[in-house]
């Protein structure tokens, strides 16, 4: 049987490009509290978010925000609220109990990052990585990869953490092994 849990569903349209992603994030604890599901993808609805944030540049011109003031403060003011958002997240996983009364934060590896940076490249990417991924991964450092380091490398450490079998991954060419215990 599935875990019973005091949840209030939103009972209105979520208009609030803030309040749409707090509920995806309580509908992600949810799943994985209730064992729905364990692997979960989740990518922001950003438009919506510049709206709420009263910014109005779009998503797509943001992201090109070197020599304009304007969209360098505008894309900080994105960045500050997603990640204020993602770390409430975290702190929802960290309060949250499994079925077997460990939190969920420990048995879980949760990735967060951008496909791109400024301009149109997938070159030197952030990521975070944080879940205690039950003791596999060796938190509280900053990484910097070598230049042309595949992204698809860092996919295939966390696949393999998560004990996928995978050999590889698109084109990575190894394993990020710093970030293992």
């Amino acid at each position: 049987p599935k875990p019973e849990v005091d949840y209030k569903a939103p009972q209105e349209t979520l208009r609030d490009g803030i309040e749409e992603i707090r509920t995806m994030y309580d509908l992600m604890v949810l799943a994985m509290q209730t064992d729905l599901s364990r692997v979960l993808t989740y990518r922001q609805p950003l438009e919506s978010l510049l709206k709420t944030l009263k910014i109005t540049y779009t998503g797509h011109q943001i992201s090109h925000y070197h020599g304009s003031e304007g969209r360098t403060r505008d894309a900080k003011s994105r960045e500050l609220k997603q990640t204020e958002l993602f770390a409430g997240f975290i702190d929802q996983l960290k309060q949250t109990r499994d079925f077997d009364g460990s939190r969920l934060f420990d048995n879980c590896l949760v990735s967060y990052g951008s496909n791109i940076r400024t301009g149109h490249m997938l070159k030197n990417v952030p990521a975070f990585v944080t879940g205690n991924a039950k003791g596999k991964i060796r938190h509280g450092q900053h990484l910097v990869m070598p230049e042309d380091t595949a992204l698809c490398n860092l996919w295939l450490t966390l696949l393999q953490t998560c004990d996928v079998p995978a050999e590889s991954f698109g084109d990575s060419d190894g394993v990020v092994s710093e970030m293992l215990v």
